[in-house]
């Protein structure tokens, strides 16, 4: 029998804008609520960083506090608060792959986002999580400098790396537990998927958003 898993937790991001909007504060106070997706009605909100479990993937409390370590003691990831936010890797649960964009060089048509393993310290798997002016997070790409955004509706469920214009598309509510991390896209209420873990050879390794499901492929670790 499966372990049940631990109540999710909301992620809230201090404000900072996204391309010319001025940015608005984020509710801590767990005003938001959750869409009415299978699961979702165990989502918690978390207005304040809170303690990691050893070895957890990093569920985080909020951009700032993405400068703590994953292995940091509760004490060390409060004062890391005020730090400055650090980009992070979007990793599947055993790090081996990590949410990767097209490099600059690449075709102007290739805006999908993808499964990759890690390229040294390349922007192009870099991600800042940034306040979009929604209330939700804008997912910020280091190297393009686009947002994580779901396509629109009949081109199929991919996610695309998209121009930050503001838009509902490139807004996320993430949220974190100690099974890992889950975005949820706020204007189609589905979840950043994965590939499946176990697949033929030739497997499409981009990432989708689908209907929320509780699934391993949707669930993140997010690492500094």
């Amino acid at each position: 029998m499966a372990r049940p898993r631990s109540p999710m937790r909301s992620i809230v991001v201090p404000p900072r804008p996204v391309g010319n909007r001025p940015a608005l504060r984020g509710s801590a106070d767990g005003a938001w609520t959750p869409l009415p997706s299978r699961g979702m009605d165990r989502w918690t909100p978390l207005p304040t960083l809170h303690a990691m479990r050893p070895r957890m993937l990093l569920p985080v409390a909020g951009a700032a506090a993405l400068a703590s370590l994953v292995l940091a003691p509760a004490g060390a990831a409060r004062a890391a608060a005020e730090a400055p936010v650090s980009p992070v890797l979007i990793g599947d649960l055993t790090l081996s792959a990590y949410a990767t964009v097209a490099a600059r060089d690449a075709p102007a048509a290739d805006a999908y986002v993808r499964m990759e393993r890690l390229i040294g310290a390349s922007p192009t798997q870099r991600w800042e999580l940034r306040d979009h002016t929604d209330g939700g997070t804008a997912v910020v790409n280091e190297s393009a400098g686009s947002c994580l955004t779901v396509t629109p509706l009949g081109i199929g469920p991919w996610v695309e790396q998209r121009a930050c214009g503001g838009g509902p598309l490139e807004s996320w509510d993430i949220r974190s537990g100690d099974d890992g991390t889950v975005f949820v896209n706020r204007a189609t209420g589905t979840c950043l998927t994965q590939p499946p873990a176990i697949a033929p050879p030739g497997q499409d390794s981009r990432l989708s958003a689908v209907p929320c499901d509780d699934g391993p492929e949707q669930l993140f670790g997010l690492v500094v």
